[in-house]
């Protein structure tokens, strides 16, 4: 398969998983305990599976990297707000999450190069198991203490998070944003599609990728 071939794939992988995220919310009700545990046990596993071939197959891109990020923020927020009424720690997490995210699209908008960690990608993963667990309860699996538990870990790393990605952030205090140019067609092209442009420039500020230096 070629490049493209791999990239088109990897990409329709990420988009399948954030569109499917909405349907989320209407299929609680409509299909069994397990199967909705099974969907969203494979809604994460292609979380894992889509960042893991875009590297092995040497195929990450701008586009992926931002369409995951987004997608992996709306799947946990969706199925997140779907319980939190019943689980108040992961109503606790949810605002964590916002917080984090605004922290990040400020920083990106001021030019900050906020990259993730690997706390934060364990995070990530420990959300999904906090999600799950959740759901366990929901659906009277699992008891409420083990939720609690796995979202008070998560709590304290968002926490951490919270203090990382704000200093990071705040460093760009002075950084003033005139005006952005966004770059157009194969500059654009290629800022959001090329796998060497986006391995050269993984350190330097998303506003910088995709906007024309003046």
């Amino acid at each position: 398969m070629e490049k493209i071939g791999v990239k088109v794939f990897i990409n329709a992988l990420t988009i399948f998983r954030l569109v499917f995220t909405f349907a989320m919310p209407f299929l609680i009700k409509r299909v069994s305990h397990i199967a909705f545990l099974i969907i969203v046990a494979v809604l994460f596993f292609t979380d894992c599976i889509d960042g893991v071939l875009a590297r092995v197959c040497k195929a990450q891109t701008l586009f992926g990297s931002i369409m995951d990020t987004i997608a992996d923020k709306v799947l946990n927020i969706i199925l997140i707000v779907c319980i939190s009424g019943e689980i108040p720690v992961l109503y606790i997490v949810f605002i964590g999450e916002i917080i984090i995210a605004t922290i990040n699209l400020l920083g990106t908008i001021n030019g900050a190069p906020i990259r993730a960690t690997m706390l934060g990608k364990s995070k990530m993963w420990v959300i999904a198991v906090a999600i799950l667990l959740g759901y366990m309860y929901y659906f009277n699996i699992c008891e409420k203490i083990y939720v609690n538990i796995v979202g008070i870990v998560v709590v304290i790393m968002q926490v951490i998070l919270f203090f990382s990605y704000g200093n990071k952030a705040r460093k760009t205090n002075e950084f003033k944003v005139k005006k952005l140019v966004f770059k157009k067609g194969q500059e654009l092209k290629k800022a959001l599609f090329d796998t060497e442009y986006y391995l050269s420039t993984i350190d330097v500020p998303l506003s910088e990728k995709l906007t024309v230096n003046q």
